[in-house]
Order: structure tokens, then sequence, then C-alpha cells
């Protein structure tokens, strides 16, 4: 049996010009990728952002107040060093309305210059520093032959217009790459930059829960020391600053805000990671934790204790993740509750205590009291707040 099957007439030419569709360089590049890991690397797919709070959500040292550093961690993750004779003001600024911020982003880190400093000597500096715990770097492969090249992204919004530096670092400061960027020419409004480095293939980069790796973004310095003009390749030196660096501490007046900070492995910036917040707050918590009595006049308790003898009790805390290093422990205005009266605590300190894999979420702590304590009487300890000024407890486990 013979089956005849009629097809309207069709012009080939055109047929074939369709399997030729423009499909973009991008696009070709990916189609030609042989296996699904070269196509994930392409599109940098899955967690790519090694910055932990770059978009700057997390804040539980300061709030929304500003305060006066010279050398501390500030927002969450972010330290502000200078060394000179002028000043800055840190504080998380929540984006207005009338601001044309970068869309995503509710908080930059402001840097506001409240005292000027228009002569920097030689080793005189100011800088930003975000530093990688080494756990987090093993992909970018720093240290071998197959070191991979990494992709620098962030939002930046200055009244102080000028060439800035930006440094890639190890922990032992033996080998740094450093680049240029320049912002505030046209104006004061949000710019993205974007800075490719290569990847360093010699020096050592530490894999551990130490610094695995430095970001320093620079915003003033004096030249000698810390300043070079041979960029965009890895010298085996101590310098974060490019011989072009303005120094942003010339006038009181000046204003320096960035936000979107990304760093991830690749060629290419891809939009930024905004991971929930309460995963961004656990990042950070794993580095800092705070706990304090925010309510005027009243106590927030933390722990219960167990008296010792007259002026020694015991007790043990869990912290919300588990933390990278066994932590400092400062404190303030702490006292142990009986149910009936109060003692004052002189001191707090942890025991060491060690995890199998080196690592504390149970923190064993001794509280002292001058006197007036009991052997085997249960206590509660509690933060106090003395019209309005808060106490608190600070675990401090930073990099």
């Amino acid at each position: 049996m013979t089956v005849r099957v009629n097809k309207s007439s069709f012009n080939i030419r055109e047929k074939l010009s369709e399997l030729e569709r423009p499909i973009g360089l991008k696009g070709s590049e990916l189609m030609r990728a042989e296996t699904a890991q070269e196509a994930r690397d392409f599109v940098s797919a899955g967690r790519r952002n090694l910055v932990i709070n770059g978009a700057m959500m997390i804040n539980q040292r300061y709030g929304t107040s500003s305060a006066t550093v010279t050398d501390a961690y500030v927002l969450d993750r972010f330290k502000f060093k200078e060394n000179h004779g002028g000043a800055a003001s840190i504080n998380r600024d929540a984006f207005p309305v009338s601001d044309n911020h970068p869309a995503g982003f509710r908080y930059a880190m402001q840097v506001a210059c409240s005292t000027a400093d228009t002569s920097l000597t030689s080793n005189e500096h100011s800088v930003i520093m975000h530093m990688v715990e080494g756990y987090n770097i093993g992909g970018t492969k720093f240290g071998t032959t197959n070191a991979e090249n990494m992709t620098l992204s962030f939002w930046v919004k200055t009244n102080a217009p000028g060439t800035y530096s930006v440094a890639l670092k190890n922990s032992a400061q033996n080998r740094c790459q450093i680049k240029e960027y320049t912002v505030g020419i046209s104006g004061y409004v949000w710019e993205k930059v974007v800075l490719t480095f290569s990847g360093c293939t010699d020096g050592t980069w530490d894999d551990g829960d130490g610094i695995g790796m430095k970001l320093e973004f620079g915003l003033a310095g004096g030249q000698a020391s810390y300043a070079t003009s041979d960029l965009n390749k890895w010298k085996t030196s101590n310098l974060f600053l490019s011989t072009n660096q303005r120094n942003f501490f010339d006038s009181t007046n000046n204003r320096f805000f960035i936000t979107g900070i990304q760093l991830e492995i690749g060629n290419n910036a891809t939009d930024f990671e905004h991971r929930p917040y309460g995963e961004e707050l656990a990042l950070c918590q794993r580095y800092y934790w705070e706990i304090g009595s925010y309510v005027t006049n009243n106590w927030a308790p933390v722990m219960l204790m167990v008296g010792n003898n007259a002026t020694r009790a015991f007790g043990v805390m869990h912290t919300p993740v588990t933390m990278r290093a066994h932590p400092q422990v400062t404190f303030s205005q702490l006292n142990l509750y009986d149910g009936s009266s109060s003692i004052t605590v002189t001191d707090l300190f942890r025991y060491s205590q060690t995890g199998r894999n080196q690592e504390y979420d149970g923190l064993a702590f001794e509280a002292n009291v001058a006197s007036g304590g009991t052997a085997g009487k249960a206590y509660r300890l509690n933060i106090e707040n003395v019209s309005g000024t808060s106490g608190y407890i600070r675990l401090n486990a930073e990099l």
C-alpha cells in the first residue's frame, strides 16, 4: 500500500536561516561548553559571593548610630582602619526615597570625614577592610598554577571625586595586586565599579580558619610606604594604594558610601547575590555575636548559673551558630539574681574547651562577684539597662 502525504511548499532558504538565529556571543560560548560544570562556571551558577554582608544589612555593633573609630570592626565583617591626623565617623546609612540608589539595596556604609588631614606622611593611611576566611577560598586555587581570576564589583557614591584604590592580598601581606577606579567625576551619584584580578599562582594562602584573603579599599595613604604605580599585577610586598590615590580626608565635607560588594571567581561580574537576611545574620554571627538589654531600666536574662562559693558561679551559654574560634569576651552591667536580690558581676570569662573541629557553640563561663554568693544556689545571669544605657555581652571571633 502506498501512502502519499502532501505538504504546502516552503522556502528552504528561510528555514535554513532560522537555524542561524543569533544567540549572542555569550550564548555561543555557553553552547560550546562540553560539560555541565563548564556551563555552571561560565554563568557563575550557585553560591558566588565570598564577601559576607556586602549589602550592609547586618549591623550588630552600632545599630543605626554612627561611631568614630580608628581601628575596629564597624558594620559586620567590615573593619575601618585609619592611622593619621584625621578622623572619620562610620555608620550604616538607610537609603531615603529621594536617593536614586541601586535597585535591590536598602543600606550602605557611610564614611564621613570628621577631622581633616591635608598632609599625610609616608606611613599614614586609611582603609576599609574585609577578611575572607581561609575555608572559603578553596575554589580560587590561589597559590597554585591553576589559580582562578577573581572579579570584584561594588556600588559607590562620593562627593570627593577622584582616583581610589582597591587591593587583594594574602594574610602574610607579601602578595598583593592593586587596581584603580575613578568615581565622582560625573557628580554625587551612585556608580558601579567592576574590577578583575588575575589569579595568584604563588605565595601562601591560608585555607583554614585564619585569614585566607584580604580585600582593602583605600581612602588615603602616604605615598612612600603603601603606594605603587605598578598596578594590575601580583607584587611580593605589602601595598594597597595607587600613587594616584585621592586623599579622602582633605575636607570635613567629604562623604564616601559603598554597598553591593561582591567578590567571585571568574571574569564575569554577575548580579549581586542577595542572601536571605537570616542566613546573612548567621554568617556574621560566626565571627561576632552581641546581646544586650535594650529596654530602659530592664534586665535581660542570659543563662542560669550555679554558685560555687561566695565569689564564683558557673554556667553554660550556647551561641546561635558555631563560632570560628574561641571568642574574646567583653561585658558591661551584669548581675546574678536569685529571685529576690541581685549581686553585681565583676568579671566574666570563658573556659577553653576544644570541639572536634576546633569550633565552638557551647561556651562555659565563670562569673565573679565581690561577695554574697552561695554554693549550690541557682542564679540567673542578667544584663542590665541603666537609665537607657544598655549593658552587653560581646563575643568576638573576628579574623
